[in-house]
């Protein structure tokens, strides 16, 4: 009987064993999924205040934009005035300049006419130098193909020479063989 009360208590504390390892399964697994839920919100945090700073420097180069700009608009406000005085001053001067440019008017005419005899002047002379440029053309084409045909000979002659050469000896052997063969037969006529 008191085994079988043991058996049962085993068989009891076994399965609350199983559950509490199920529970502790189950827990680890929410915890896990609570620390991963917990580290993606810290990025989510740690992205936000990246944005936050990026907006803050953005805002502060356009805080630094706007006032160099607003002194730019006042440097070029300075400098607008500037050149509206000049502007009075040189409108004098253009109309002391117009007198001027009137008497300049003729003396142009008069240099056009010049530039035309020139510009016609210059036109015979790149003619004339172009008509000599072809003629010279022609002249160094007509010198590279006597040269290349005088390499052609040089190169020929240098051939027959060496032919001529080799007969020449082929000759001078061939009047040794002649003399050996009449030294021969003048000692066998003598034999």
């Amino acid at each position: 009987n008191t085994v079988e009360e043991l058996i049962k208590v085993r068989d009891v504390l076994q399965r609350r064993l199983d559950e509490a390892q199920r529970q502790n399964q189950d827990l680890t697994t929410q915890n896990e999924a609570l620390l991963g839920e917990l580290e993606h919100r810290k990025q989510k945090n740690r992205a936000k205040k990246a944005e936050i700073a990026e907006m803050k420097n953005q805002l502060q180069a356009k805080q630094a934009e706007q006032d160099r700009q607003g002194r730019m608009k006042e440097r070029v406000e300075k400098e607008l005035q500037e050149l509206k005085d000049k502007l009075e001053g040189k409108s004098k001067d253009a109309a002391n300049l117009s007198t001027t440019i009137k008497d300049q008017q003729g003396k142009i005419k008069k240099l056009d006419g010049q530039l035309r005899e020139a510009r016609s002047t210059m036109e015979k002379y790149l003619r004339d130098f172009d008509a000599l440029y072809q003629n010279t053309q022609k002249l160094t084409e007509q010198l590279d193909e006597q040269m290349h045909r005088s390499e052609m000979l040089t190169e020929h002659n240098i051939t027959l020479e060496q032919d001529l050469k080799a007969q020449q000896d082929e000759v001078a052997r061939h009047k040794q063989d002649v003399g050996r063969l009449q030294r021969h037969l003048d000692n066998a006529k003598k034999e």
